[in-house]
Parts: C-alpha cells; structure tokens; sequence
C-alpha cells in the first residue's frame, strides 16, 4: 500500500483554519514542541483541540472513525511530517517563523502544498 496523502482541498481547508486561527491572536498559544511532538505522537489534532478548544475547525480530523475521514487524517499528518522532517532548529531561516507554533504549522501546510504532498479527490 503506497502512503497515504491528504486530498488537496483538505490541506487547504486546514490551512484556512489555521490563518483564521493567527489572525484572531491564538498563533503564540501553540509552541513550536507542541507541533513537532504532535507531529511525532500523531496526535496533532487533539492537541490542537485542547490548546485551542472551539477556534480551529477540526472536527473531520477528530471524530470519524470513517474510512474516508482516517485516511485523509493520516494523510495530513504523514504530509506535514514529512514538510517538517529536518526543519527543527532551522524554522526561522527557511521560514521566517521564530515563536508561533501555529505559523510553524502553517508553513507546513504551504510546504506540504509546494512539494505536492497531496492529491486531488476524483
């Protein structure tokens, strides 16, 4: 089985969420150790709920256990993972992010984008 990679649609839509999420001033309550051990641990989503109870749209990633649903969490996870590997300590000269764990997250998203971690829904 080849990995799993999130619907393009998706990758934006969390990215949508995330913007949302900066601008409303919640961008330095996430640190960048809660996304890399989320990443790690592969809970990202729940962190990201419990950190940020009611502000990110989120649902699809936390409460289906439908196939679909699975698989397209997996995939964002498996694609922002990979956007991160080799990134610690080098987020603000590849990025230009220094505190915001939610703008460290949001440039994953846009790398996942740029090297096409994804694919489009049929």
């Amino acid at each position: 089985m080849s990995e799993q990679k999130p619907f393009l649609s998706i990758l934006s839509f969390l990215g949508f969420q995330v913007n949302a999420a900066i601008e409303e001033g919640h961008g330095n309550k996430i640190s960048f150790s809660d996304i890399y051990k989320g990443l790690e641990e592969r809970n990202l989503f729940e962190l990201l709920n419990e950190k940020l109870p009611g502000i990110l749209d989120i649902s699809l990633f936390l409460e289906s256990n439908e196939k679909a649903h699975l698989e397209q969490r997996n995939g964002v996870l498996n694609a922002l993972s990979d956007a991160a590997s080799g990134m610690k300590g080098r987020e603000r000269k590849k990025y230009g992010v220094k505190s915001s764990g939610l703008s460290l997250l949001m440039a994953y998203i846009l790398e996942a984008i740029q090297q096409e971690y994804w694919i489009t829904s049929s």
